[in-house]
């Protein structure tokens, strides 16, 4: 022990005997069961008194649990994982059990998601998993089996506290052989506040060593009472605690064992540690900064130096001193005040890969301030100093002989070490201390223990025009903050509110990306004073911590009205309502939501469980909705943005009564004290996740029992029925019928409505969600006998909406799918679907191929993509399980049609319309693909006959932008600026009037303009943020993508865009003396066209096609709601679907020119035999 300065049991403590420190744990917990078996390792309080669990109990319970793990698992060593709520003393018991057997112990967190237990368990390859009785644990481990891919896992039942320890032993087991002390005893994970938990795997060597950091201290702990209340075993803080009672004989206090378990609180912990007799406190800040703002409990700390309760201050009397230390960052003013109330306050320094690495346990906190801590000797750390300041060190730590780190994951000098990323500033005068600066990845800890990485949000939120620079803050807070620089310094600080109401939709996209407890609210962001400028580096990047200490008062202050506002909240606006009960939520939503509606009192028709949206409620009726919901919510003290922040509108996600009453109960009580198991469930659900699995399930909904294909022998009678009849159903409309809608969309692009007076098109109006489509038997049974090809062309477009309000449209693929199995021919009709590029808005690389995908989060973002990839992945099922073979073309942008029409408030010819306003256009890096809208309608009927169930439908030859916009600058005679010059004129216009934003309709878009600039698109991406798209398929099929068929894009579709725009029926350009002829011409004088840039049809990628559109970005997947304000990609797509519209008006267009030539082709023999007879008689 000579290697130790600081040896413990030295105090007297005769029960307890320091194990050897070169053994496993195994080997130690043998050790104590047979020399110190009347030693405590755990206590807790009881109604009489305190009762202790000797080691020898303790060892009785451990090879109980091991004999039970053993039989179940087997000799063989493997990882046995614990998902389970149980009491502390339980949990130690199956974690040393497992360990005990031979095998790896992973305590898995309850707070996590199925996802990511799911993945936990697979990346530790864990077989078996140990699984508490209790509802919530039991469908969390059955909701990650079922995203294992059929990975076996089998789950074990977590015995009692009773079957553990009352449980008369059968003998001892045998001595666990062939494990050194490098073999892994546990694995723990990481919190996964940037991504997935990662498993971090922890040898019997790292344990031990854990326990040797009271060995180096100045004080000996055995035998003392050490308040482990709040912290769990599946965290390495609680690992610790125990790893400490294994080596130095410190007894851990915990709440008595029951079931279910006691939920630490503030009080509970207090009360219990109080009651427990305990010496020593290890808590997170969070109950400190409870404890400290009692009065009664501040003076008792002056007399007796402690933290204490006010419950029974005479028994406290008898505690001799109690230390304090936390291991996440306390507040100042909290530190503070224990620490000037003679607290023992001690800050505990350490991490998952290290354990303790802080001197522990001092005699006394340094003279120098409680915040400052020493290293502990134990270890072997390297401290480099930043650069630009000498004062502050970034700490790495090497293997030593008392100390290995579980991951070294970089080289320094040539050696591997463990680089923490934390930056420590030493103490200006005292050598050896130090207290923590940073991070060097910036992540904050909050004074929960929980982390927030500022790094993405200030990201997404620095995408705003009028943000110049934003810091993320909160450490040792409860929550987080934004300190946020205007792009315009002299900002008046009466307009401070209404600069933030401007940037608080750029605020909840940055939620979106965040966890739950590192959102910001809109009470938290501090808009930066002219008289105290960012601070910026030689290279551009913010001083965050000396910004952050420019700005402490106004943050400090900022807490402290957040917290007069919490304790104040409450009014009369919601005194009547119950939110308390489910079934007071359900009535309370339910009398909003037909007050929203305008419905009568006991009007039938909406009922708990109907979709909203679909029973008429649009976007505004939304908004009030949620309004009202929030409004009586936060007057009952209760905070909206707790339930649902990352959603601008969560009607959209929660769009029936009952499950937006439901998710306003789960948002007034999911607290620790009112229910576990809903907070569980609430922290593991995302919105993502929640929205994958629907769509899952909707997939598997509409994909079940498909009808088999029985033909009803027509073919070789019917094989002559060319195209005789089109059959064009259309959803019913109050006022104009299908066929005058129809001929009111041909009128508008320039068609010919003669052709729909052609006799063999027959307009019907239906449902196709309704079996028969709501329409008359006869025409069904008509259908079935002519029908085929099915054209399924409609699909709602709004992009407020989430995907339950498009089931309906889903619902209505199947009843086609169904329809179609059931045609009397020989095989089903061919079943052409247009799907969109939205489908695609989250493909991780360069080019989409003409593939289907089965990773739903491609399509994550609105209810319009997700459903449409739901239908795609139905079709997919009904083509491997029937007869049926669809074909499903993504349709990308189109351009206008033959006579030029573009819808004018459509994003690209509202770039344009700028150009004639403020006098440029934008030149942008990459490609497009536009496809004018006449030549997708040919190549949707040329198609018919293929084989091939996806195709892409962007053009094949795409041009540069930049060679795009110099001859639209050309037409309207405007120089080109750059894109960031062009956004910023129109950013000068954004406080437009009315009349303003009718004449400039880019400003309406200006959101989504802004999110483009945010891009990093490469020459070689498509331009705007559009997905690329193979297309060889497609082009292998549909002559009309052909060259010479389809040319790419040139001045003479230009000109008959703005030929169309400065139309009296467009109305959209001026461009006086804009001559189409004469312009077209120039084409013919001019060496200077449009350079196709590389075939997407082509066999080889493009130049650097392995690397990212967006130069090696990953374009982000805006998650979080369906209801978010359309920008980017999504009002890309939303034109592109306007766009749509006109092919299908263009593809009847087709399909009557090719019955017209169908039918003179079949006339013609008759003709010439006419002719011959005729020529016969005259002769």
């Amino acid at each position: 022990m000579s290697l130790f300065p600081c040896r413990q049991a030295t105090s007297g403590v005769s029960s307890f005997r320091t194990p050897p420190l070169d053994l496993t744990l195994p080997g130690i917990y043998d050790f104590h069961r047979l020399h110190n078996p009347t030693h405590p390792i755990f206590c807790w309080d009881t109604d009489d008194g305190v009762h202790f669990l000797t080691w020898a109990k303790a060892s009785q319970g451990i090879h109980n649990v091991a004999r039970r793990v053993a039989s179940a698992v087997g000799s063989t060593r493997t990882v046995v994982a614990i998902l389970a709520v149980t009491d502390q003393i339980s949990y130690f018991a199956h974690i040393a059990g497992i360990i005990r057997a031979g095998h790896c112990a992973f305590p898995i967190s309850p707070r996590n998601s199925d996802a990511a237990v799911a993945n936990l368990l697979h990346k530790a390859g864990a077989k078996y998993v140990l699984v508490s009785g209790d509802r919530a644990m039991q469908k969390l481990a059955q909701s990650a089996q079922e995203r294992l891919d059929g990975a076996s896992v089998v789950v074990l039942d977590v015995p009692s506290f009773k079957e553990i320890f009352e449980t008369e032993p059968e003998g001892t087991l045998p001595d666990v052989q062939d494990i050194g002390r490098d073999a892994t005893a546990l694995i723990l994970h990481s919190s996964g506040s940037t991504s997935f938990p990662k498993p971090i795997h922890l040898s019997h060597r790292n344990l031990v060593e854990w326990g040797l950091q009271p060995y180096f201290g100045e004080v000996d702990i055995s035998g003392r009472i050490l308040s482990n209340h709040a912290l769990p075993l599946f965290h390495a803080m609680g690992i610790v605690s125990t790893c400490w009672a294994l080596t130095t004989g410190v007894i851990l206090s915990n709440f008595a064992p029951k079931s279910p378990p006691q939920v630490p609180t503030p009080e509970s912990t207090f009360e219990s540690m109080v009651a427990s007799n305990s010496q020593l406190v290890f808590c997170v800040p969070t109950f400190l900064e409870e404890w400290v703002q009692d009065d009664d409990k501040v003076e008792f700390l002056k007399k007796l130096d402690a933290i204490v309760s006010t419950l029974d201050i005479a028994r406290f009397l008898r505690l001799t001193k109690v230390q304090m230390f936390g291991g996440a960052p306390i507040r100042q003013t909290t530190g503070d005040a224990l620490h000037g109330n003679g607290v023992k306050l001690f800050p505990f320094y350490g991490a998952t890969e290290l354990g303790g690495s802080s001197q522990f346990l001092l005699s006394k906190p340094p003279d120098a301030g409680w915040e400052y801590f020493k290293l502990s000797p134990h270890t072997s750390p390297v401290l480099i100093p930043e650069a630009g300041d000498e004062a502050i060190s970034r700490l790495y730590f090497k293997p030593s002989p008392t100390h290995s780190p579980a991951t070294l994951n970089i080289e320094l000098d040539g050696e591997r070490v463990y680089d923490t990323k934390d930056l420590l500033v030493c103490h200006p005068t005292e050598r050896g201390l130090w207290k923590i600066h940073g991070r060097a990845d910036d992540q904050i800890m909050h004074s929960t223990g929980e982390k927030t990485n500022p790094v993405p949000i200030e990201a997404v939120i620095t995408r705003h025009p009028n943000i110049r620079s934003a810091i993320v803050f909160g450490r040792g807070r409860f929550q987080a903050g934004v300190l946020i620089e205007p792009c315009t310094p002299s900002l008046p600080e009466d307009e401070n509110a209404s600069f933030i109401d401007d940037i608080w939709p750029q605020i909840e996209e940055a939620n979106k990306i965040s966890p739950s407890h590192s959102r910001i609210f809109k009470e938290m962001i501090i808009v930066a004073v002219p008289g105290k400028p960012f601070l910026y580096t030689a290279k551009g990047s913010v001083r965050r911590q000396n910004i952050l200490d420019l700005y402490k008062d106004e943050i400090s202050a900022l807490y402290d009205l957040w917290e007069v506002q919490q304790q104040h909240r409450g009014s009369s606006n919601g005194s009547a309502v119950d939110l308390a009960s489910l079934e007071g939520c359900i009535s309370f939503v339910r009398e909003t939501v037909r007050k929203a509606l305008q419905l009568e009192d006991g009007e039938e028709g909406l009922g708990d469980g109907d979709d909203i949206f679909q029973h008429g409620c649009d976007s505004l009726q939304a908004i009030w909705i949620r309004n009202e919901v929030v409004g009586v919510v936060r007057s009952l003290g209760f905070e909206p943005d707790w339930m649902r922040p990352s959603s601008s509108n969560f009607v959209y996600a929660y769009p029936t009564i009952a499950a937006l009453a439901q998710h306003t109960f789960e948002g007034c009580n999911n607290s620790p004290e009112n229910s576990c198991e809903g907070e569980n469930q609430l922290k593991s659900d995302s919105y993502e996740e929640k929205t994958v699995r629907k769509m899952l399930g909707l997939v598997e909904k509409y994909s079940q029992s498909f009808p088999g294909h029985t033909p009803g022998g027509l073919a070789l009678e019917r094989k002559l029925s060319y195209s005789r009849e089109v059959f064009v159903l259309n959803r019913r409309h109050g006022t104009l019928g299908s066929q005058e809608r129809q001929l009111k969309g041909f009128r508008e692009r320039g068609i010919d409505a003669a052709f729909l007076d052609f006799g063999k098109i027959r307009f019907l109006e239906g449902d196709l969600e309704v079996e028969g489509f709501g329409l008359d038997g006869n025409e069904v049974e008509e259908m079935r006998r002519e029908v085929t090809c099915v054209m399924h062309v409609a699909w709602r477009v709004d992009f407020n909406i989430g995907i339950s309000s498009m089931e309906p449209l889903i619902a209505g693929t199947r009843n086609l799918v169904d329809f179609a199995l059931s045609s009397l021919h020989d095989k089903p009709p061919k079943f052409l679907f247009a799907s969109s590029i939205g489908v695609l808005r989250n493909y991780p690389d360069v080019f989409a191929p003409e593939e289907s995908v089965s990773d739903p989060k491609v399509a994550l973002g609105s209810g319009y993509p997700e459903s449409k990839w739901v239908a795609e992945q139905l079709l997919v099922r009904a083509s491997q399980e029937t007869a049926l073979r669809p074909v499903i073309v993504r349709i990308g942008q189109l351009s206008g049609g033959r006579n030029g029409y573009w819808s004018p408030s459509e994003w690209v010819p509202s770039i344009v319309r700028s150009g004639e306003l403020l006098g440029c256009l934008p030149r942008s890096p990459g490609l497009v693909s536009w496809l004018p809208v006449h030549t997708a309608a040919s190549a949707f009927t040329e198609i018919r006959g293929c084989e091939e169930p996806f195709l892409h439908f962007v053009h094949p030859a795409p041009i540069p932008w930049n060679d795009l916009v110099e001859l639209l600058a050309e037409a309207l005679l405007v120089p080109q600026v750059s894109y960031k010059e062009w956004l910023g004129k129109l950013e000068e216009c954004k406080t437009a009037s009315t009349s303003d934003l009718e004449s400039n309709p880019a400003l309406k878009l200006l959101e989504f303009y802004q999110s483009v600039e945010r891009l990093s698109i490469s020459e070689e991406g498509e331009a705007f943020g559009f997905p690329r798209l193979w297309t060889a398929k497609a082009v292998n099929h549909a002559r009309s993508l052909h060259p010479p068929v389809l040319q790419p894009l040139d001045r003479k579709d230009v000109a008959a865009w703005i030929s169309y725009w400065k139309s009296e029926a467009a109305g959209l350009l001026q461009v006086p003396g804009f001559d189409a002829v004469q312009y077209t011409e120039t084409l013919l004088t001019s060496k200077r066209g449009l350079r196709p840039y590389l075939s997407h049809g082509s066999a080889a990628a493009p130049s650097g096609s392995s690397r990212r559109g967006r130069s090696g970005s990953t374009k982000s997947t805006r998650m979080g709601s369906s209801s978010a304000p359309m920008s980017g990609v999504s009002s890309q797509i939303y034109e592109q679907e306007r766009m749509w519209q006109g092919v299908k008006a263009q593809i009847l267009v087709v399909i009557s020119n090719l019955m017209l030539w169908i039918r003179l082709a079949l006339s013609l023999p008759l003709r010439l035999l006419a002719n011959f007879q005729s020529l016969e008689r005259s002769t």
